[in-house]
Protein backbone atom coordinates (compact mmCIF):
# COMPACT_ATOMS: atom_id res chain seq x y z
CA UNK A 1 0.00 0.00 0.00
CA UNK A 2 1.35 3.42 -0.94
CA UNK A 3 0.75 6.21 1.54
CA UNK A 4 2.16 9.06 -0.50
CA UNK A 5 5.34 10.69 -1.70
CA UNK A 6 8.37 11.86 0.21
CA UNK A 7 7.41 15.32 1.47
CA UNK A 8 10.77 17.03 1.05
CA UNK A 9 10.81 15.93 -2.59
CA UNK A 10 7.33 17.36 -3.07
CA UNK A 11 8.56 20.65 -1.65
CA UNK A 12 11.58 20.62 -3.99
CA UNK A 13 9.40 19.75 -6.95
CA UNK A 14 6.96 22.56 -6.19
CA UNK A 15 9.86 24.98 -5.82
CA UNK A 16 11.13 23.88 -9.21
CA UNK A 17 7.69 24.47 -10.71
CA UNK A 18 7.58 27.99 -9.25
CA UNK A 19 11.11 28.84 -10.42
CA UNK A 20 10.44 27.59 -13.93
CA UNK A 21 7.18 29.57 -14.16
CA UNK A 22 8.90 32.76 -12.98
CA UNK A 23 11.78 32.23 -15.40
CA UNK A 24 9.59 31.57 -18.42
CA UNK A 25 7.20 34.45 -17.75
CA UNK A 26 9.95 36.95 -16.97
CA UNK A 27 7.72 38.84 -14.53
CA UNK A 28 4.70 37.28 -12.85
CA UNK A 29 2.64 37.93 -9.71
CA UNK A 30 1.96 35.48 -6.89
CA UNK A 31 -1.70 35.28 -7.89
CA UNK A 32 -0.77 34.50 -11.48
CA UNK A 33 1.73 31.89 -10.27
CA UNK A 34 -1.01 30.08 -8.37
CA UNK A 35 -3.25 30.15 -11.44
CA UNK A 36 -0.48 28.99 -13.78
CA UNK A 37 0.91 26.20 -11.60
CA UNK A 38 -2.25 24.95 -9.89
CA UNK A 39 -0.59 25.28 -6.49
CA UNK A 40 -2.50 26.82 -3.60
CA UNK A 41 -2.00 30.50 -2.79
CA UNK A 42 -0.44 29.54 0.57
CA UNK A 43 2.05 27.16 -1.06
CA UNK A 44 3.04 29.83 -3.57
CA UNK A 45 3.44 32.41 -0.80
CA UNK A 46 5.66 30.10 1.28
CA UNK A 47 7.88 29.13 -1.64
CA UNK A 48 8.20 32.72 -2.89
CA UNK A 49 9.18 33.89 0.60
CA UNK A 50 11.87 31.21 0.76
CA UNK A 51 13.21 32.09 -2.69
CA UNK A 52 13.31 35.80 -1.82
CA UNK A 53 15.24 34.99 1.36
CA UNK A 54 17.71 33.01 -0.75
CA UNK A 55 18.05 35.90 -3.27
CA UNK A 56 17.00 33.51 -6.02
CA UNK A 57 14.21 35.83 -7.17
CA UNK A 58 13.50 39.56 -7.12
CA UNK A 59 10.44 41.75 -6.74
CA UNK A 60 10.64 43.99 -9.81
CA UNK A 61 7.63 46.28 -9.56
CA UNK A 62 3.90 46.10 -9.82
CA UNK A 63 1.63 44.76 -12.55
CA UNK A 64 -0.37 47.89 -13.38
CA UNK A 65 -2.10 46.16 -16.30
CA UNK A 66 -3.84 43.76 -13.92
CA UNK A 67 -5.66 46.53 -12.01
CA UNK A 68 -8.47 46.91 -14.55
CA UNK A 69 -9.52 43.27 -14.33
CA UNK A 70 -8.99 42.71 -10.61
CA UNK A 71 -9.34 46.08 -8.87
CA UNK A 72 -7.28 46.99 -5.82
CA UNK A 73 -3.51 47.50 -5.70
CA UNK A 74 -1.26 46.44 -8.56
CA UNK A 75 0.27 43.02 -7.91
CA UNK A 76 3.98 42.74 -7.24
CA UNK A 77 5.81 40.99 -10.09
CA UNK A 78 8.57 38.46 -9.53
CA UNK A 79 11.56 37.58 -11.69
CA UNK A 80 14.65 35.42 -11.49
CA UNK A 81 17.68 37.17 -9.97
CA UNK A 82 20.22 36.59 -12.75
CA UNK A 83 23.17 37.34 -10.46
CA UNK A 84 22.13 34.71 -7.91
CA UNK A 85 24.28 32.12 -9.63
CA UNK A 86 26.35 31.32 -12.70
CA UNK A 87 26.95 28.23 -14.80
CA UNK A 88 29.97 27.23 -16.85
CA UNK A 89 29.64 25.54 -20.22
CA UNK A 90 32.39 23.53 -21.91
CA UNK A 91 32.15 22.15 -25.43
CA UNK A 92 34.75 19.54 -26.36
CA UNK A 93 35.10 18.95 -30.09
CA UNK A 94 37.71 17.53 -32.42
CA UNK A 95 39.36 20.85 -33.28
CA UNK A 96 38.37 23.30 -30.55
CA UNK A 97 37.36 23.54 -26.89
CA UNK A 98 34.95 26.35 -26.05
CA UNK A 99 34.26 27.69 -22.56
CA UNK A 100 31.55 30.13 -21.48
CA UNK A 101 29.97 31.51 -18.32
CA UNK A 102 26.28 32.46 -18.21
CA UNK A 103 24.04 33.89 -15.49
CA UNK A 104 20.74 32.34 -14.40
CA UNK A 105 18.95 33.93 -17.37
CA UNK A 106 21.43 32.30 -19.75
CA UNK A 107 23.04 35.64 -20.60
CA UNK A 108 26.64 35.28 -21.78
CA UNK A 109 29.08 36.75 -19.24
CA UNK A 110 32.46 35.52 -20.48
CA UNK A 111 33.93 33.12 -23.03
CA UNK A 112 37.25 31.62 -24.10
CA UNK A 113 38.59 29.05 -26.57
CA UNK A 114 41.37 26.49 -26.45
CA UNK A 115 42.88 24.59 -29.38
CA UNK A 116 42.24 20.87 -29.11
CA UNK A 117 45.68 19.27 -28.82
CA UNK A 118 44.62 15.66 -29.29
CA UNK A 119 48.19 14.40 -29.00
CA UNK A 120 48.24 15.53 -25.34
CA UNK A 121 45.77 12.80 -24.41
CA UNK A 122 42.48 13.12 -22.52
CA UNK A 123 43.89 13.32 -18.96
CA UNK A 124 46.21 16.21 -19.82
CA UNK A 125 43.53 17.94 -21.90
CA UNK A 126 41.05 17.85 -19.02
CA UNK A 127 43.69 19.34 -16.73
CA UNK A 128 44.21 22.12 -19.31
CA UNK A 129 40.45 22.71 -19.46
CA UNK A 130 40.30 22.98 -15.66
CA UNK A 131 43.05 25.57 -15.64
CA UNK A 132 41.28 27.54 -18.39
CA UNK A 133 38.07 27.47 -16.33
CA UNK A 134 39.94 28.92 -13.33
CA UNK A 135 41.31 31.73 -15.50
CA UNK A 136 37.90 32.49 -16.97
CA UNK A 137 36.29 32.71 -13.52
CA UNK A 138 39.07 35.01 -12.33
CA UNK A 139 38.83 37.24 -15.41
CA UNK A 140 35.05 37.51 -15.08
CA UNK A 141 35.41 38.55 -11.41
CA UNK A 142 32.56 36.25 -10.38
CA UNK A 143 32.83 34.95 -6.80
CA UNK A 144 33.63 31.26 -6.97
CA UNK A 145 30.87 30.57 -4.45
CA UNK A 146 28.31 31.73 -7.02
CA UNK A 147 29.32 29.10 -9.58
CA UNK A 148 26.59 26.47 -9.34
CA UNK A 149 28.13 23.93 -11.67
CA UNK A 150 29.74 22.99 -14.97
CA UNK A 151 28.08 21.45 -18.01
CA UNK A 152 30.11 19.60 -20.63
CA UNK A 153 28.90 18.94 -24.18
CA UNK A 154 30.82 16.43 -26.27
CA UNK A 155 30.26 13.81 -28.96
CA UNK A 156 28.98 10.38 -27.98
CA UNK A 157 28.66 7.57 -27.26
CA UNK A 158 28.62 8.42 -23.57
CA UNK A 159 27.00 7.67 -20.24
CA UNK A 160 25.20 10.86 -19.20
CA UNK A 161 24.50 9.60 -15.67
CA UNK A 162 28.15 8.76 -14.92
CA UNK A 163 29.77 11.41 -17.12
CA UNK A 164 31.90 8.95 -19.07
CA UNK A 165 32.64 9.01 -22.81
CA UNK A 166 33.19 5.79 -24.75
CA UNK A 167 35.56 6.30 -27.68
CA UNK A 168 33.84 9.05 -29.68
CA UNK A 169 35.12 8.63 -33.26
CA UNK A 170 36.34 12.24 -33.45
CA UNK A 171 38.15 12.17 -30.07
CA UNK A 172 41.02 9.74 -30.46
CA UNK A 173 42.03 7.92 -27.29
CA UNK A 174 38.99 9.05 -25.29
CA UNK A 175 37.80 5.56 -24.38
CA UNK A 176 36.00 5.27 -21.03
CA UNK A 177 37.25 8.69 -19.92
CA UNK A 178 35.46 9.83 -16.71
CA UNK A 179 35.13 13.50 -17.68
CA UNK A 180 32.74 14.29 -14.83
CA UNK A 181 34.86 12.84 -12.06
CA UNK A 182 38.12 14.30 -13.40
CA UNK A 183 36.71 17.83 -13.66
CA UNK A 184 35.13 17.55 -10.21
CA UNK A 185 38.50 16.53 -8.79
CA UNK A 186 40.20 19.51 -10.44
CA UNK A 187 37.56 22.16 -9.74
CA UNK A 188 35.24 20.96 -6.99
CA UNK A 189 31.99 21.99 -8.73
CA UNK A 190 29.12 19.71 -9.74
CA UNK A 191 29.58 18.53 -13.34
CA UNK A 192 27.04 17.26 -15.87
CA UNK A 193 28.19 15.63 -19.13
CA UNK A 194 25.87 15.27 -22.11
CA UNK A 195 25.80 14.70 -25.83
CA UNK A 196 26.45 17.91 -27.78
CA UNK A 197 23.16 17.74 -29.70
CA UNK A 198 21.17 17.06 -26.52
CA UNK A 199 22.87 19.97 -24.78
CA UNK A 200 22.11 22.23 -27.73
CA UNK A 201 18.42 21.26 -27.59
CA UNK A 202 18.29 22.08 -23.88
CA UNK A 203 20.02 25.38 -24.58
CA UNK A 204 17.47 26.39 -27.20
CA UNK A 205 14.63 25.60 -24.84
CA UNK A 206 16.23 27.40 -21.91
CA UNK A 207 17.11 30.53 -23.88
CA UNK A 208 13.55 31.08 -25.08
CA UNK A 209 13.28 29.10 -28.30
CA UNK A 210 10.70 26.37 -28.87
CA UNK A 211 8.61 27.34 -25.84
CA UNK A 212 5.45 27.20 -27.92
CA UNK A 213 5.83 23.48 -28.74
CA UNK A 214 5.86 20.31 -26.67
CA UNK A 215 7.84 18.19 -29.17
CA UNK A 216 10.81 19.38 -31.20
CA UNK A 217 14.12 18.16 -32.55
CA UNK A 218 17.41 20.05 -32.63
CA UNK A 219 19.61 18.93 -35.54
CA UNK A 220 23.22 19.66 -34.58
CA UNK A 221 25.98 19.68 -37.20
CA UNK A 222 29.50 20.17 -35.93
CA UNK A 223 32.24 17.77 -36.99
CA UNK A 224 29.53 15.11 -37.15
CA UNK A 225 25.75 15.09 -37.04
CA UNK A 226 23.35 14.45 -34.17
CA UNK A 227 19.90 15.22 -32.83
CA UNK A 228 18.54 16.33 -29.46
CA UNK A 229 14.83 15.70 -28.84
CA UNK A 230 12.20 17.14 -26.54
CA UNK A 231 9.17 14.87 -26.12
CA UNK A 232 6.17 16.11 -24.15
CA UNK A 233 8.24 19.05 -22.86
CA UNK A 234 11.07 16.88 -21.52
CA UNK A 235 14.46 16.06 -23.01
CA UNK A 236 14.66 12.49 -24.28
CA UNK A 237 17.97 10.63 -23.90
CA UNK A 238 16.99 6.98 -24.34
CA UNK A 239 17.79 3.95 -22.21
CA UNK A 240 21.59 4.40 -22.42
CA UNK A 241 21.48 8.21 -22.88
CA UNK A 242 22.57 7.89 -26.51
CA UNK A 243 19.34 8.67 -28.36
CA UNK A 244 19.31 10.94 -31.40
CA UNK A 245 22.07 9.55 -33.62
CA UNK A 246 20.44 10.93 -36.75
CA UNK A 247 23.76 10.79 -38.59
CA UNK A 248 23.60 6.99 -38.50
CA UNK A 249 20.24 6.45 -40.14
CA UNK A 250 20.99 4.40 -43.26
CA UNK A 251 20.16 6.11 -46.55
CA UNK A 252 21.80 3.56 -48.83
CA UNK A 253 22.46 -0.03 -47.61
CA UNK A 254 24.94 -0.45 -50.46
CA UNK A 255 26.68 2.86 -49.78
CA UNK A 256 30.15 3.49 -48.37
CA UNK A 257 31.17 1.92 -45.07
CA UNK A 258 30.73 4.04 -41.96
CA UNK A 259 32.88 3.91 -38.84
CA UNK A 260 29.74 2.91 -36.87
CA UNK A 261 29.69 -0.45 -38.69
CA UNK A 262 26.82 0.31 -41.08
CA UNK A 263 26.79 1.51 -44.66
CA UNK A 264 25.39 4.57 -46.37
CA UNK A 265 24.73 6.57 -43.18
CA UNK A 266 23.35 10.11 -43.40
CA UNK A 267 26.58 11.55 -41.97
CA UNK A 268 28.61 10.08 -44.83
CA UNK A 269 26.68 12.25 -47.29
CA UNK A 270 26.14 15.50 -45.45
CA UNK A 271 28.78 16.14 -42.78
CA UNK A 272 31.33 18.96 -43.30
CA UNK A 273 34.05 16.36 -43.87
CA UNK A 274 31.93 14.65 -46.53
CA UNK A 275 31.53 17.95 -48.37
CA UNK A 276 35.27 18.66 -48.25
CA UNK A 277 35.98 15.20 -49.65
CA UNK A 278 33.39 15.64 -52.39
CA UNK A 279 34.84 18.98 -53.48
CA UNK A 280 38.41 17.65 -53.39
CA UNK A 281 37.38 14.67 -55.55
CA UNK A 282 35.75 17.01 -58.05
CA UNK A 283 38.88 19.16 -58.24
CA UNK A 284 40.99 16.14 -59.14
CA UNK A 285 39.12 16.05 -62.44
CA UNK A 286 41.25 17.96 -64.97
CA UNK A 287 38.09 19.46 -66.46
CA UNK A 288 36.81 20.64 -63.09
CA UNK A 289 35.37 24.09 -62.70
CA UNK A 290 34.99 26.00 -59.48
CA UNK A 291 36.38 28.96 -57.66
CA UNK A 292 38.34 26.66 -55.33
CA UNK A 293 40.14 24.80 -58.13
CA UNK A 294 43.50 25.75 -56.63
CA UNK A 295 42.79 26.44 -52.93
CA UNK A 296 45.50 27.00 -50.37
CA UNK A 297 46.00 23.58 -48.77
CA UNK A 298 44.26 22.18 -46.95
CA UNK A 299 40.82 22.80 -48.41
CA UNK A 300 38.42 23.70 -45.60
CA UNK A 301 34.70 23.41 -45.04
CA UNK A 302 34.51 27.14 -44.32
CA UNK A 303 35.86 27.86 -47.83
CA UNK A 304 33.31 25.53 -49.40
CA UNK A 305 30.43 27.04 -47.43
CA UNK A 306 31.42 30.57 -48.42
CA UNK A 307 31.84 29.54 -52.05
CA UNK A 308 28.42 27.87 -52.03
CA UNK A 309 26.78 31.11 -50.92
CA UNK A 310 28.73 32.93 -53.62
CA UNK A 311 29.08 32.07 -57.29
CA UNK A 312 30.75 28.64 -57.19
CA UNK A 313 28.41 26.13 -58.90
CA UNK A 314 30.41 23.12 -57.70
CA UNK A 315 30.27 24.14 -54.05
CA UNK A 316 26.58 24.97 -54.34
CA UNK A 317 25.81 21.60 -55.94
CA UNK A 318 27.69 19.75 -53.19
CA UNK A 319 25.89 21.66 -50.43
CA UNK A 320 22.55 21.06 -52.17
CA UNK A 321 23.27 17.31 -52.28
CA UNK A 322 24.21 17.39 -48.60
CA UNK A 323 20.98 19.22 -47.73
CA UNK A 324 18.91 16.71 -49.70
CA UNK A 325 20.57 13.79 -47.91
CA UNK A 326 19.93 15.36 -44.53
CA UNK A 327 16.34 16.10 -45.54
CA UNK A 328 15.80 12.38 -46.21
CA UNK A 329 17.05 11.58 -42.73
CA UNK A 330 14.89 14.28 -41.15
CA UNK A 331 11.78 12.97 -42.92
CA UNK A 332 12.45 9.54 -41.38
CA UNK A 333 12.96 11.15 -37.98
CA UNK A 334 9.73 13.12 -38.29
CA UNK A 335 7.73 10.05 -39.35
CA UNK A 336 8.87 8.23 -36.19
CA UNK A 337 8.93 11.10 -33.70
CA UNK A 338 6.14 13.41 -34.99
CA UNK A 339 7.56 16.74 -33.75
CA UNK A 340 6.08 20.18 -34.28
CA UNK A 341 9.39 21.93 -34.92
CA UNK A 342 12.86 21.23 -36.33
CA UNK A 343 15.71 23.52 -35.26
CA UNK A 344 19.06 23.54 -37.10
CA UNK A 345 22.22 24.65 -35.28
CA UNK A 346 25.95 24.17 -34.90
CA UNK A 347 28.94 25.43 -36.86
CA UNK A 348 28.07 23.25 -39.86
CA UNK A 349 25.01 25.43 -40.50
CA UNK A 350 26.75 28.73 -39.77
CA UNK A 351 26.99 30.04 -43.35
CA UNK A 352 24.84 27.65 -45.37
CA UNK A 353 21.98 27.14 -42.93
CA UNK A 354 19.37 28.81 -45.19
CA UNK A 355 19.98 26.18 -47.90
CA UNK A 356 19.32 23.36 -45.42
CA UNK A 357 16.29 25.07 -43.91
CA UNK A 358 14.61 25.52 -47.28
CA UNK A 359 15.49 22.02 -48.52
CA UNK A 360 14.30 20.29 -45.34
CA UNK A 361 11.14 22.40 -45.18
CA UNK A 362 10.23 21.42 -48.73
CA UNK A 363 10.98 17.74 -48.11
CA UNK A 364 8.67 17.75 -45.10
CA UNK A 365 5.90 19.42 -47.10
CA UNK A 366 6.23 16.77 -49.80
CA UNK A 367 7.11 13.58 -47.95
CA UNK A 368 6.30 13.57 -44.22
CA UNK A 369 3.61 10.99 -43.50
CA UNK A 370 1.30 13.32 -41.56
CA UNK A 371 1.84 16.37 -43.79
CA UNK A 372 -1.91 16.77 -44.31
CA UNK A 373 -2.51 16.80 -40.54
CA UNK A 374 -0.03 19.48 -39.55
CA UNK A 375 2.82 21.54 -40.96
CA UNK A 376 6.25 21.19 -39.35
CA UNK A 377 8.27 24.37 -39.08
CA UNK A 378 12.02 24.41 -39.72
CA UNK A 379 14.10 27.15 -38.07
CA UNK A 380 17.75 28.11 -37.70
CA UNK A 381 18.96 28.38 -34.10
CA UNK A 382 19.65 31.96 -33.09
CA UNK A 383 22.60 30.64 -31.06
CA UNK A 384 24.25 29.51 -34.31
CA UNK A 385 27.62 27.87 -33.96
CA UNK A 386 27.66 28.54 -30.18
CA UNK A 387 24.62 26.32 -29.62
CA UNK A 388 26.47 23.43 -27.97
CA UNK A 389 28.62 25.59 -25.66
CA UNK A 390 25.58 27.57 -24.49
CA UNK A 391 23.68 24.31 -24.21
CA UNK A 392 26.44 22.90 -22.00
CA UNK A 393 26.04 25.78 -19.55
CA UNK A 394 22.28 25.43 -19.52
CA UNK A 395 22.58 21.73 -18.60
CA UNK A 396 23.26 22.93 -15.06
CA UNK A 397 20.41 25.45 -15.12
CA UNK A 398 17.99 22.93 -16.61
CA UNK A 399 18.74 20.40 -13.88
CA UNK A 400 18.50 23.05 -11.16
CA UNK A 401 15.20 24.53 -12.31
CA UNK A 402 13.14 21.93 -14.13
CA UNK A 403 12.51 19.10 -11.67
CA UNK A 404 10.44 16.29 -13.10
CA UNK A 405 7.77 14.28 -11.32
CA UNK A 406 9.73 11.10 -11.96
CA UNK A 407 12.20 12.28 -9.30
CA UNK A 408 9.52 11.66 -6.68
CA UNK A 409 9.63 8.37 -4.79
CA UNK A 410 6.89 6.54 -2.95
CA UNK A 411 7.06 5.33 0.61
CA UNK A 412 5.69 1.94 1.67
Amino acid sequence: MQSGVNLHLVRDYNQGVILEAIRVEGGISRVALAQKTGLTAQTVTNIVRRLLDQDMILEIGRDVAAIGSTGGKPRVRLSINPAAGYAIGIQIDRDLISLIIVDLNGTLIAKAHLPMQQDHGPIAIIAEIAEAVRRLIQQSQIPSAKIIGIGVACPGPLDHDKGIVFAPPNLLGWDEVPIRDLLMQHLGYPVIVDNDATAAAIGVRWLGGAHFVSNFAFIYMGVGLGCGMFIDNHIYRGSTTNAGELGHITLNPDGPACYCGNRGCVELYCSPQAMVQAYAAHMRDKHAIGTLAHPSPPLTFVEIAQAAMGSDPVARAIVNQSAQALAQGVVSLVNIFDPELIVLGGKGFHTIGPIYRETIQQALRDHSFARRRHAIKVELAVEGESAAALGAATLILYEAFTLRMNTLTTTP
